[in-house]
Parts: C-alpha cells; structure tokens; sequence
C-alpha cells in the first residue's frame, strides 16, 4: 500500500435550460415561470486537499492491477467532504527506454462543496480511460 497527500482542483462551469411546468423559486431569488424557458448558469473554482492510499500488483510481465481511495475537504476552501474510489487494469510495455501502459476502470468522486448561495453536493461516476508514460534516465 502506498498512501499519498494531494490536492485536487475543481473548475465547475454549469449551463441549464430549464422549463418549469410550474412557477418556481429558486436559490438566490430567481424564479422560474410556468412554460417560459429559462437559461440558468453558474461556476465556481475550488482546490480541496486530499489524503489516500493505493494498492496495485503486476499480474504477469504486462498486465497491472490498482486500487485507489481518498477523502478530503476538511474545511478547506468552502469544501466540506470529498471522497473518491478508482479501480484500474493496465497493460504495460517498453518502448525506447519509456513504459507505457493504457488502463481502463471505474470512477467515482463525491464532493459536498458549498460557497454563498451555490451548493455542490453530488456522486460522479463511470467508466476511465487513460495513458502513463514513463521514463527512465
């Protein structure tokens, strides 16, 4: 197990068009009208520090395995919690003095964020693809 110390930046910008079938009040005093379309946005910037562990095991000369998971927030920067998981399978090769391995998983971050009248407090989830390039010198 590996733990680690980071922290993790959030640039969130959101654009809705919303269509209320009733009038509706929203956060901040704006309201929502009956069948009249709407467009609503808003964005916020943080950075949140985190603390986690990873597990991982070579599964042969190619195949790798990993587990992550962290928690944070703590208060910091109006981030009240964080968390997240990440389950990845690779397949590593040597190139020219570089490893490269394409891995692919699942990931889930949950985030209860809140700053004045904006409150971001949800679970993100799916698939993950990537790349990790290595070198040696």
């Amino acid at each position: 197990m590996n733990p680690y110390q980071h922290a993790r930046a959030t640039d969130l910008q959101i654009d809705i068009d919303a269509l209320a079938a009733a009038t509706l009040s929203l956060p901040g005093g704006r309201t929502l009208t009956a069948g009249i379309e709407k467009e609503l946005d808003g964005d916020n910037i943080w950075v949140e520090p985190f603390v986690g562990a990873r597990l991982g095991a070579q599964l042969g000369d190619h195949w790798r395995v990993q587990v992550r998971g962290d928690i944070g927030g703590f208060g910091v920067d109006n981030s009240d919690f964080s968390w997240q998981a990440v389950a990845l399978a690779g397949y590593e090769w040597r190139v020219n003095g570089w490893n490269i391995t394409l891995f692919g998983g699942y990931r889930a971050l949950g985030q209860d964020y809140s700053d004045g009248g904006f409150t971001w407090d949800t679970v993100v989830h799916g698939p993950v693809l990537g790349a990790q390039f290595t070198f040696y010198f």
